[in-house]
């Protein structure tokens, strides 16, 4: 008789968990779907950002080579009005 009690007492709370965990379910479903777009558009920033890094680092090299040659270019000049 007890057994039939305990579970009486035990079966309320077990459904309720069960609901709970599918409610969870639910709302872990719903986010995901909304993180998804999310996701793909900071992908897309990434490699936009890894690119134009590229671009800049290449930039910097093209100028300290440019003010390299700036020098040498003046000191070829005080070479000959010197």
């Amino acid at each position: 008789m007890s057994e039939a009690l305990d579970l009486d007492f035990v079966l309320p709370i077990l459904e309720q968990i069960e609901n709970d965990v599918s409610e969870l379910k639910r709302r872990i479903n719903g986010l995901a779907a909304k993180v998804s777009p999310l996701t793909s558009r900071l992908d897309h920033i990434e490699h936009s950002l890894t690119y134009l890094m590229g671009l800049t680092t290449r930039q910097r090299i093209d100028i300290m080579s440019v003010r390299s040659d700036i020098t040498a270019i003046k000191a070829r000049l005080d070479k000959l009005q010197g």
